[in-house]
């Protein structure tokens, strides 16, 4: 069937031209077209410099059979008049006289004398420029074969829609052997029959295949003129058909080997033979490249022994040829070489020193830089918003070791991802740097209680923040500006530190941080403490100077005065204590029940009152003298009517104690223990403690 196909397509070519047996010819041509007339004998073009009119719209050239070599008329040595010695002037048979119309005015004539001998009369070929269809190009679409037999195939545009083409429109021109033809004819989808594909076998052998259209045959409209289109070449040394593909060879634990692999064909034979080089360089012709000994397959291996120690890239190239390679390994076959695969040692990136995150007033910016520590260059710096590791939101402008953060409005997290060539999975990140924006100081209370003449303790808190009202740490840079302002009624305060009313404060750490000592005068009544982070002063909060009873009832019951539930007498939870009492005896108010002193606790509480070999003993808690606005007497009674302080009563002890808790209650209190001997006849005595105001 394949014989049949390949006679068919001779007799197709045989049938593309009329013979052409020194007569006047005529052919049609496109506006400033190109039209090859193929020569069946040898011609002479009898035209002189001088000859008149015939030239007038085109020009012409000799072209070579496979169409490769083109010489235009006046060429001295190939193409040019010659009516004395009758050589320079001849178009050998099978080769084509090229006319090239220089006008787009129809119906324009490019006339052209020729004779098959000098003797011979002039026949003439007169070509008209009409407005024909005609094909636009033919373009190969595969790749050049290198199998035998391998097909291949042309695509002809036409420029309007043409219907009906088949094999017998084409030609094929070549030195292949064995089943060379057209094999099939389609419209390509899509192009509405401007575009047709032809496909064709190519048999063996070696040189070139062109696929011409030989002119009109049974298509629809008719496509007169022919037409030269694109030749595959089949060369006679191997081609790769797979290159060697190099790669990354990444320094790191247990790195795999890298496998190269190539192939190459040849119309030739089917025996290739193979050697592997190692080279400092793409180009294989530049040195003297190294053979590898034993590398005589398609297949190579590479570790990392295998790569140079002096640089980063090291290239391998397959060589493969026909016939076996010379023993003497510095001899190169050249031409026979694939590409060159380029394999890179490459040390992972390792991020080094970066810069430290900030604490900063809004509306200023920030430059942020890092620095590698290790690894193969050239780096990649990527940054990015939000934790390590979130690549979610890369940062405007983050492309390089610097990143610009520009007028800061709130807190921002940042990262960077430094990476090279060993590509993501051995990307390095960098800790999540915070640039803290802060936008005022946040006081953790709004008024503070003292008592006079003494520090307040705690001191007011305060707390940095930022935008979304999430606390920043003070770095140590951050001023906040205090100033103590006095009352109307002469309270006021100084700090400590510089026994000043103003004081800029710079502290460190994070969380709440209490303000420097500051210390109450004597005189009770409030005053004002004034705050800011740019010296204008906008916010404030009040201090209380108050007596021992007054901080009490204030801690407790958040009321300085005598009154409601804060009053001496009162009993808001309906124990049986008054606050007078618990006041005097340190009992927290707030707390149920009716707590006694307890000898292994500091807690305040009703006296304790036992007997033991040395007498009668009363243990309580009681403010300390140089505070107490309340008297204290231990009195005792064997009825329970009549109540009297003891003759011989004792104090065992005075200790000086500190209430749980803190704060500035805590260190008023005392505790003491009184004895004495007194009884009844009947071993029945009763002790109290008697709390009254002075």
């Amino acid at each position: 069937m394949n014989n049949a196909r390949f006679l068919l397509w001779t007799l197709c070519v045989c049938l593309a031209f009329p013979v052409l047996r020194g007569q006047n010819l005529e052919f049609q041509i496109q506006p400033h077209g190109t039209l090859d007339i193929p020569a069946d004998a040898l011609w002479h073009i009898p035209l002189e410099t001088a000859s008149p009119g015939y030239l007038a719209n085109g020009t012409i050239a000799r072209v070579s059979s496979n169409k490769i070599a083109v010489y235009p008329w006046g060429d001295p040595a190939n193409f040019a008049p010659d009516t004395t010695n009758w050589t320079v002037n001849r178009i050998w048979s099978h080769e084509y006289l090229r006319v090239t119309a220089t006008t787009g005015t129809i119906g324009a004539q490019i006339v052209i004398p020729y004779r098959r001998t000098p003797a011979a009369a002039d026949s003439l070929i007169t070509v008209t420029v009409a407005e024909l269809p005609a094909v636009t190009s033919i373009a190969i679409v595969d790749s050049n074969p290198v199998g035998h037999f391998d097909p291949v195939s042309w695509e002809v545009s036409f420029d309007e829609p043409v219907a009906g083409v088949t094999a017998a429109n084409f030609e094929l021109a070549g030195s292949l052997e064995g089943e060379v033809g057209i094999t099939e004819v389609e419209p390509v989808e899509g192009e509405n029959n401007r575009v047709w594909r032809v496909s064709a076998s190519t048999g063996e052998g070696t040189g070139l295949l062109r696929l011409d259209w030989a002119g009109t045959a049974a298509e629809s409209p008719s496509v007169p003129i022919p037409f030269s289109g694109q030749s595959y070449s089949f060369p006679t040394l191997p081609v790769f058909v797979e290159n060697p593909v190099g790669g990354l060879f990444v320094v790191y634990p247990d790195q795999p080997d890298i496998h190269l692999t190539a192939l190459a064909q040849s119309r030739v034979t089917d025996t290739l033979y193979y050697q592997w080089y190692r080279h400092d360089g793409p180009d294989h012709t530049d040195g003297s490249p190294e053979r590898l000994d034993g590398a005589t397959s398609a297949e190579l291996t590479v570790g990392s022994g295998d790569l140079a120690d002096d640089r980063v890239a090291t290239w391998f190239i397959l060589i493969a040829s026909t016939g076996p390679f010379p023993a003497d390994p510095s001899v190169f076959p050249s031409n026979r070489a694939s590409t060159a695969a380029e394999i890179r040692r490459v040390e992972p990136p390792v991020p080094g020193e970066v810069s430290p995150g900030a604490v900063l007033p809004q509306g200023v910016s920030h430059q942020l830089e890092a620095f590698p520590a290790g690894g193969t260059e050239p780096f990649a710096f990527t940054w990015f918003l939000g934790e390590s590791g979130d690549t979610s939101t890369p940062l405007p402008g983050g492309d390089g070791p610097i990143v610009q953060l520009s007028d800061l409005q709130n807190t921002k997290r940042v990262w960077m991802r430094l990476s090279n060539e060993s590509g993501p999975a051995h990307a390095a990140a960098t800790p999540t740097i915070t640039v803290y924006v802060y936008t005022t100081a946040r006081p953790d209370t709004k008024d503070v209680h003292t008592l006079t003449g003494r520090a307040l303790d705690p001191g007011p808190r305060f707390t940095l923040v930022d935008s979304a009202d999430q606390p920043v740490p003070w770095s140590g840079n951050v001023p906040l500006h205090l100033t103590l302002v006095p009352g109307s009624g002469g309270a006021g305060a100084v700090f400590e530190e510089n026994g000043q009313t103003s004081l800029t404060w710079r502290p460190e750490g994070t969380g709440p941080m209490e303000i420097p000592t500051v210390t109450a005068n004597q005189t009770t009544g409030s005053h004002t403490l004034r705050f800011s982070l740019t010296g204008q002063f906008e916010q404030s909060l009040t201090i209380w100077n108050l007596e021992p009873r007054q901080l009490w009832r204030t801690l407790h019951y958040g009321e300085r005065d005598d009154t409601g539930d804060a009053a001496d007498l009162a009993d808001p939870f309906g124990g049986g204590i008054p606050n007078l009492l618990k006041y005097a005896l340190a009992i927290n108010p707030l707390a149920p029940g009716r707590p006694v002193t307890d000898p292994g606790e500091t807690d305040g509480g009703l006296p304790l009152v036992y007997l033991d070999e040395a007498g009668l003993n009363v243990v309580f808690n009681r403010l300390r003298e140089a505070v107490a606005d309340v008297d204290y007497r231990v009195v005792f009674s064997t009825d329970l009517m009549d109540w009297e302080e003891a003759p011989d009563l004792q104090l065992v002890s005075r200790e000086e104690i500190l209430l749980p808790g803190g704060g500035p209650m805590a260190e008023l209190y005392e505790r003491v223990h009184y004895r004495t001997t007194v009884g009844s006849d009947d071993g029945r005595v009763f002790a109290r403690v008697e709390v009254s105001e002075p």
